[in-house]
């Protein structure tokens, strides 16, 4: 056998096998949607508002759409979404390749009434100190609270503020029990 014009066989033999062969395409992976979410802070005491952080664990996806069920979406990878009312949601989220192949998953939010009786029930009476102070007191009157956080620092259920000077001004007081917390904004008119 002469060996001498084999590596031209083997050489045209490979061009014909490159050539001729069909080309194999290589499909791009659909996206997998997955998504869990939290509500946060986690906790039992499930009352609007109520923020949830979303985890997305969608896979071979290059960009979201999310549709939170209340009429609003947002297109974060891992966005937080507050609720404002009591209801059940149904959250779908879109994942979308870099091909724009696209698959959606849904789960179900479930916002609960505002008289869970886990939380504590916030409100709170003021009064001005004199007719001509800027200065209130503000008095916890809350249900089923066992700790007080005022916006300006006082934990007691008892606080005295005194106003820079006229105008509106908000005042949350922030009450929590073993089992949640819950929280109560008013405005409040500052007047000499």
């Amino acid at each position: 056998m002469n060996m001498k014009g084999l590596p031209e066989i083997l050489l045209s033999l490979a061009l014909v096998l490159v050539c001729c062969s069909p080309k194999m395409e290589i499909q791009p992976e659909a996206p997998v949607s997955a998504f869990t979410f939290t509500f946060v802070p986690n906790t039992n005491c499930v009352q609007p508002p109520v923020d949830l952080i979303f985890q997305n664990q969608s896979k071979n996806a290059a960009h979201y759409f999310w549709d939170f069920g209340d009429g609003l979406s947002s297109s974060d990878s891992i966005p937080l979404h507050a609720y404002t009312s009591v209801g059940s949601y149904l959250v779908k989220l879109t994942a979308y390749s870099k091909e724009s192949i696209s698959t959606s998953s849904t789960n179900t939010v479930i916002i609960n009434a505002i008289n869970n009786p886990l939380g504590p029930i916030v409100d709170f009476v003021y009064s001005k100190n004199s007719s001509t102070s800027l200065s209130f007191t503000f008095i916890a009157k809350c249900k089923n609270a066992t700790s007080y956080q005022w916006v300006g620092g006082s934990t007691d259920s008892t606080f005295t503020h005194t106003f820079r000077g006229p105008g509106i001004y908000a005042i949350t007081l922030r009450a929590s029990n073993n089992e949640c917390s819950n929280f109560l904004t008013r405005n409040i008119s500052v007047e000499p």
